[in-house]
């Protein structure tokens, strides 16, 4: 997300944000000699996405202009497995299914007693 020029307004104008987003990728890429694989602009949202290596990214979210920034590829995995012991205990609990009696079948069995 990109931070507004104007600190009087909450977000960048539309018609502004591709100028802002290539003097920033061009700022970025003199920086570290790296260039982009992609990008694109969403005006109308104040943002852009970039394919790029990870210091050009790491660069970019330094800059002023960029209010917020969020990875959509991580690294390695965000969860972690079980331990073996919980997954063991997890699936006898899920082995053995409960049943339940409806309603419908509880009044039947009301009504005719």
């Amino acid at each position: 997300m990109l931070r507004p020029t104007d600190r009087s307004t909450k977000f960048i104008a539309p018609d502004q944000v591709d100028s802002v987003v290539k003097t920033v990728l061009n700022r970025v890429e003199d920086e570290t000699g790296e260039k982009p694989a992609d990008y694109n602009v969403f005006g109308n949202l104040g943002s852009f996405i970039v394919d790029a290596p990870r210091e050009f990214i790491q660069k970019l979210t330094e800059q002023r202009e960029i209010e917020s920034a969020v990875a959509n590829v991580q690294s390695q995995s965000v969860t972690m497995p079980l331990p073996k012991e919980e997954q063991t205990n997890r699936s006898k609990k899920k082995s053995s299914p409960k049943t339940m009696r409806s309603r419908s079948t509880k009044r039947k069995a009301r009504t005719s007693a």
